[in-house]
């Protein structure tokens, strides 16, 4: 794409590039083994002077896009190092490098948030030091304790529910992304529940083991639902 387009940056839906297209362009791509195609068009095209920004003469909306695409690139540079985005917002930790307090139970991760903005001075780049308290108890453990403590199936359940329904969750695979949990399923587990992979039905367990090396110890447990943009 940058040898059509030149130097661009995206974000979601949108990419910004430093000339103007002449026609629609078509690109083909592979996104976690599935074969993308990628349309800019052309007739979507807004036309922004970020130089007339910096010199405090241009449209408002020309001021917005210019501190988007300045996070925007903040975010990729953060992005190229060893340090990993937790959550949305441009927050990252030294993931591989905890602090560890086993008295308490808590590993604690540091890192950086930055964010371009405009002052009375102009443009000003802020950067501050951050801290995240993680527990070093997996979801599972907590699980098992609560079942340990149930009178019942059913108040196992409930107890459960009420203490991860709605509630965020760091993966410890991959890029430890964040999720929210919809709703915990207690009628399925890691064996049962399967879905479709490079063309194929897979497990849960299967499919740990096959992209993360992590193999399911627990087979029978309740699993998480949780939300990928419009799909549980």
């Amino acid at each position: 794409m940058e040898a059509a387009l030149g130097p661009f940056v995206c974000s979601g839906k949108s990419i910004y590039i430093l000339a103007e297209i002449e026609t629609s362009m078509q690109f083909k791509t592979v996104f976690r083994g599935q074969k993308l195609q990628i349309l800019i068009d052309k007739p979507s095209m807004v036309e922004v002077r970020l130089g007339d920004s910096v010199g405090g003469q241009a449209r408002q909306v020309d001021h917005a896009v210019m501190y988007q695409m300045l996070n925007i690139i903040i975010k990729q540079a953060f992005r190229e190092t060893s340090l990993k985005q937790v959550g949305r917002a441009p927050r990252f930790f030294d993931v591989k490098n905890p602090l560890i307090i086993k008295q308490a139970g808590l590993q604690i991760w540091s890192g950086f948030k930055a964010a371009a903005v405009q002052s009375k001075l102009g443009t000003m780049l802020c950067m501050d030091s951050i801290f995240k308290f993680m527990s070093t108890r997996s979801c599972l453990d907590r699980i098992d304790e609560l079942q340990r403590s149930a009178k019942n199936q059913h108040h196992w359940e409930q107890m459960v529910k009420l203490e991860y329904a709605g509630q965020a969750i760091i993966a410890n695979w991959g890029n430890r992304r964040t999720y929210i949990v919809t709703d915990i399923e207690f009628n399925s587990n890691p064996i049962k529940q399967t879905f479709e992979f490079h063309g194929q039905q897979v497990s849960v367990a299967d499919y740990f083991q096959q992209c993360y090396k992590m193999p399911v110890t627990k087979l029978k447990q309740p699993l998480f639902l949780i939300r990928n943009g419009d799909v549980d």
